[in-house]
């Protein structure tokens, strides 16, 4: 007891010590974030000035420099980083800059700061703005910030503010009798379609019984759109008749958008009892509906019987193996199998365009030029194309699709052929999909060809640019694959540096995955 009472004694004594030294290394710490923010923004003024314009090397390093020390500020999370970031978030002179100051904010701690952030936003209501900080605050670990953003829904009041917090509902569970609200509210007008396609995909998260009702209710909804989120949250939930039926109603919608979406939301659940209704779209008259529809069967079933429907459903009543799949011909490009009928092919014309690809003479633009000229020559005849160059500007060869007939074909290949690389052009990656997008209403699938990360535009940064195409892409769903076309050994100049490739490579792969399409790395040439 006495040896028991010494230590008591003796840890009594250092305790106060141990105290002491645990808040003196926390100040310091603090201390040390605070300077290396006041450092940062120091440095991020710096360069702000030294890149007003960024078409010269020298102001386009300083525009990377600013750009980095941004994020480098979003990962201190202390009162002077985020100070800064809020202001810049405000007053950003680009909203590259916006973007990043927003993000960084949105993943602190410090709900003050979060409350405010989406307060100056809700009133900008810009929407890349809008997904940005929305996506970021959906990610957050801080107990606070989410225990807030659970009940924020019923607080709020602007628009633009409850926008970026239903959206980020996606991830987080809210308040369910304020969501219904906001679904109640909006779902009647078209003016609010937006809020309720949030809430609605929101209440995705929540059992309760309303919630329920009214998922089940969106699924026959006037509106697409609405219908479109009941696809996205249905196949997650419950498996009950009503849900069932829902499904199988879908999956027969009028619109092709709302069957895709369907089909993707059923390709991450196992719902093997409702493969006789899945088959049957193995027929559907929308060429990529199909091919997802194989892509769902195949993943539940590890099976593979092509598009047989009958077959499949056989398989389902039988188990029985050994039907074999009839072999499809498909056309591909650098590989990647084109199972779309409505389509744009987008060709990077930038400067680096023009330097080698391999030992010979030949250069990046007339690979890629050879290869989009053999494979607009076989498009299957009825197909909806089109074809999109881009560098500092982006230029259409029409102004919608046109169906792949023999005169248009060869109108397309003259043009193609006509595209050169142009020394200093810049990478307008944001413009191109902007232009494509808004441009061809009709299309469901891009091919982009690129060999460098974006570095004109009105975005520019992977983080910003990344958040523009989910946003675009909430109503169109357009599928789109990237291909990275390069020869790391051969780039003279700004990219000789592998890491410059590396994240070149990194940027498209994470481009395929928000457009839920395939990354490809070209790096010799189409056999």
């Amino acid at each position: 007891m006495a040896v028991i009472g010494r230590i008591f004694s003796t840890l009594g004594r250092a305790l106060p010590l141990l105290l002491v030294l645990f808040v003196g290394a926390g100040v310091a710490q603090a201390e040390d974030a605070d300077a290396k923010a006041r450092e940062l923004l120091s440095k991020y003024k710096a360069d702000l000035k030294a890149s007003k314009d960024i078409s010269d090397d020298d102001g386009w390093n300083a525009f990377v420099r600013r750009l980095r020390s941004l994020r480098e500020l979003g990962a201190l999370d202390c009162p002077r980083s985020r100070e800064g970031l809020l202001r810049i978030a405000r007053k950003g002179k680009r909203l590259d800059d916006k973007v990043l100051a927003a993000q960084g904010i949105a993943r602190s701690a410090d709900l003050e700061s979060v409350q405010s952030l989406i307060g100056e936003l809700g009133k900008e209501r810009h929407p890349l703005l809008v997904q940005a900080t929305a996506e970021a605050l959906g990610q957050t670990k801080h107990a606070q910030v989410r225990t807030w953003l659970a009940k924020a829904a019923g607080e709020l009041r602007t628009p633009g503010a409850l926008a970026i917090v239903l959206r980020a509902g996606r991830t987080i569970p809210m308040d369910t009798a304020s969501l219904l609200v906001h679904y109640d509210t909006n779902a009647i007008k078209t003016s609010g379609i937006d809020l309720a396609f949030d809430a609605l995909r929101a209440l995705g998260l929540s059992s309760d019984a309303e919630a329920t009702k009214r998922v089940l209710s969106a699924s026959a909804h006037a509106d697409h759109r609405l219908r479109m989120a009941a696809a996205d949250v249905l196949p997650a939930r419950e498996r009950t008749e009503p849900h069932d039926v829902a499904i199988r109603r879908l999956l027969e919608d009028d619109e092709p958008l709302v069957r895709y979406a369907t089909l993707r939301a059923l390709g991450t659940a196992e719902r093997l009892d409702l493969l006789p209704a899945i088959s049957v779209r193995l027929g559907d008259d929308d060429r990529r509906t199909r091919k997802t529809a194989l892509d769902v069967l195949k993943r539940m079933t590890k099976q593979d019987f092509g598009f047989d429907g009958g077959a499949w459903r056989r398989w389902h009543e039988s188990k029985d193996e050994g039907a074999k799949p009839k072999p499809q011909t498909v056309v591909s490009y650098y590989g990647v199998p084109i199972w779309s009928d409505r389509l744009v092919f987008i060709l990077d014309k930038s400067g680096s365009m023009g330097w080698p690809f391999d030992r010979a003479v030949t250069n990046r633009m007339a690979v890629a030029q050879a290869e989009l000229d053999r494979v607009l020559a076989i498009l299957p005849k009825g197909t909806l194309f089109n074809v999109i160059s881009f560098a500092t500007k982006v230029d259409l060869w029409r102004k919608k699709e046109s169906p792949a007939e023999p005169k248009a074909i060869a109108k397309a290949q003259r043009w193609v052929a006509k595209q050169e690389s142009r020394r200093g052009a810049w990478t307008n990656t944001y413009g191109a999909l902007e232009r494509t997008l808004l441009q061809n209403p009709r299309i469901d699938t891009i091919y982009l060809l690129s060999d460098g990360i974006p570095e004109w535009g009105d975005v520019i940064c992977s983080e910003g640019l990344l958040a523009a195409v989910r946003d675009w892409n909430r109503y169109r769903r357009v599928t789109i694959n990237t291909f990275a076309i390069t020869h790391m050994s051969l780039n003279p100049g700004r990219y000789a540096r592998k890491a410059s490739m590396n994240r070149a490579a990194t940027f498209m792969k994470d481009l395929a995955a928000a457009g839920g399409g395939t990354y490809r790395f070209v790096n010799r040439p189409p056999k």
